[in-house]
């Protein structure tokens, strides 16, 4: 069996140039199932910023230092919790565990610096992905949708600190409260293809 490490990103020499190839290797899956969005067709340049703006942790195989993964996220400080994005494997090592292996290397460091959540997000339509964030302890908390997107998405939230609301007895349903919320409120305030209709406009104005 394939030995996978784990490390953070800047101890390593790998460059943008490689982990933008393993990016655009690993979401191919994606655009072949006609799922398309922005962050899926990336410049070279904001991805660098992003990977730069961001913590990201990159997989390798321990015998020959090939790149298997990335995996970014970012930290809000104020509400200690963080938010994951691009997820990525290199298509002939998916379905080994490195996602597993990347997100569990995540939780651990964030939890040590006393952070409460990881969030994520999805479309709708990627069951794959659906299926993988719930078997690993996800909660789907939330709904919405973005202009210049062909799909709707779910929010995700894994509790990673104890809690009364998110724990093992009130957190289903208060998941199920939050995505209730989450998808009316996108359906009163947004078109179909996720413009501010005139309520939202009128609701972001008085919210800003």
């Amino acid at each position: 069996m394939r030995k996978i490490e784990i490390k953070n990103r800047k101890d390593t020499n790998v460059t943008d140039d490689a982990l933008y190839e393993l990016f655009n290797e690993s979401f191919k899956r994606w655009k072949e199932k006609g799922l398309e969005a922005p962050w899926l067709n990336v410049s070279f340049e904001k991805f660098c910023k992003q990977l730069n703006t961001s913590t990201a942790f990159i997989a390798v195989d321990a015998n020959t230092d090939e790149l298997l993964g990335l995996h970014c996220f970012r930290k809000n400080k104020k509400r200690r919790w963080a938010y994951d994005f691009y997820l990525a494997v290199k298509p002939k090592a998916q379905g080994q565990g490195i996602a597993s292996r990347m997100l569990a290397y995540e939780a651990e460091v964030i939890k040590k610096a006393g952070y409460l959540y990881l969030k994520d997000s999805t479309a709708t339509t990627a069951e794959w992905s659906v299926r993988w964030h719930l078997k690993k302890g996800y909660r789907i908390v939330g709904y919405y949708r973005v202009p210049n997107n062909n799909f709707t998405n779910y929010v995700f939230r894994k509790q990673l600190a104890p809690s009364i609301l998110w724990g093992p007895m009130l957190g289903p349903l208060t998941a199920r409260m939050s995505f209730a919320a989450s998808w009316l409120v996108n359906h009163l305030l947004k078109h179909s293809d996720g413009r501010d209709n005139l309520l939202g406009r009128v609701a972001r104005r008085i919210i800003h």
